[in-house]
């Protein structure tokens, strides 16, 4: 195993690098407006970046930066296709965040847009990536567990910022990929961010 913090401190993860090959495939699901995870990785290996992201501000973010090996998908991530569901505006004009969950601190329950949803499975059978990244502002709960069977998962849990999800939630979430044969190589204290590994 060769661990390594990849990006900034706002926007890094830890991952283990020897499990990722030149030509592999991953799927970044909340790219908002930093993307440094990703430029790191794509330097230590020849990878393909599958970005996910249903925000205006963050399709204008990605559409300026220079990385060609990402395809940008402007729809959110979802446990079933092409549907139309509500995305909660962040209350901060100046932050990228949004969320399908009202009771996040950081959104309106009322201001909200409707997008397209890319379902987990889809993206999967199409682009058989070897890492999965999901900060989707608490949708994670719905769709991890298709997520199953991929070498390499990043999660950013959010049991304390959405009032009706508790941190009992989030260790069902995490017992569930452990019984799926996956250990956890990183954690923050609070499990907010955690990365796991299959076996």
């Amino acid at each position: 195993m060769n661990k390594k913090y990849l990006g900034t401190k706002y926007g890094g993860w830890t991952i283990d690098v020897d499990s990722i090959s030149d030509g592999d495939v991953i799927i970044d699901g909340g790219l908002g407006e930093d993307i440094s995870f990703d430029i790191e990785l794509n330097k230590l290996k020849d990878i393909n970046i599958v970005g996910i992201d249903p925000t205006t501000k963050s399709h204008k973010f990605i559409e300026g930066v220079n990385l060609p090996n990402l395809k940008l998908i402007k729809k959110a991530v979802g446990k079933v296709d092409g549907d139309r569901i509500k995305l909660y505006k962040n209350t901060n004009p100046n932050f990228v965040s949004e969320s399908t969950t009202p009771s996040h601190t950081m959104v309106s329950n009322s201001d909200y847009h409707e997008v397209e949803t890319v379902s987990i499975k889809t993206l999967i059978t199409d682009y058989n990536p070897s890492l999965i990244k999901l900060d989707i502002e608490g949708s994670e709960y719905e769709v991890l567990s298709e997520c199953v069977g991929v070498k390499q998962i990043c999660v950013e849990f959010h049991h304390n910022q959405i009032s009706t999800i508790t941190i009992n939630d989030t260790m069902n979430k995490i017992n569930m990929l452990k019984n799926n044969g996956y250990d956890i190589i990183h954690t923050t204290p609070d499990y907010q961010e955690v990365t796991f590994l299959k076996k």
